[in-house]
């Protein structure tokens, strides 16, 4: 800080710290594999080793994302807490990058056509979607309508009590 007449004329940051903490969420969606996401977080502790300008860096990785490496990922999460720290091992020294975490959010990405080719309420419920992906509120009203005075006449997988349900958008 710099004092002029008894006023601040000037301040200067000065960074005191010798070891930075941080948080790092990688987005995995679409990774077709671990080494995939092992990439991606390659890429994200590169940026903030750099940004940590030359101090300690403490980093909890955090994955997360629809993707194809869900069940390798959240297999063991040891493993991949290993898989991690090797990436942080290539990219600095013990004494300026440790891994103090990961955790597995990531969730198994969904493969439509293999939901869509199964037998009963999936297959039927995406088909419907499908058909229809806006339905108009009237429609609504007037299927429930007809649905109250079927009065259960139709099978429990179809369409129309999806859309009387208010399960079509």
């Amino acid at each position: 800080v710099t004092v002029q007449d008894n006023r601040i004329a000037s301040a200067e940051h000065h960074a005191l710290d010798v070891l930075r903490w941080q948080r790092l969420v990688v987005d995995a969606t679409g990774a077709s594999g671990r080494e995939a996401v092992l990439n991606r977080v390659r890429v994200l502790l590169d940026s903030a080793l750099l940004a940590a300008e030359g101090r300690m860096l403490v980093v909890r990785v955090t994955l997360e994302g629809e993707c194809e490496a869900h069940a390798d990922l959240a297999e063991s999460s040891e493993e991949t807490l290993n898989h991690v720290r090797g990436v942080a091992a290539e990219l600095g020294a013990p004494d300026e990058l440790w891994i103090e975490s990961v955790v597995v959010a990531t969730l198994p990405a969904l493969d439509l056509e293999a939901m869509r080719a199964q037998p009963g309420a999936i297959g039927s419920l995406i088909e419907a979607l499908e058909r229809a992906p806006q339905v108009d509120e009237g429609l609504k009203v007037f299927v429930a309508d007809q649905l109250r005075r079927a009065d259960g006449a139709l099978p429990a997988e179809h369409p129309a009590l999806d859309i009387a349900a208010g399960r079509i958008p």
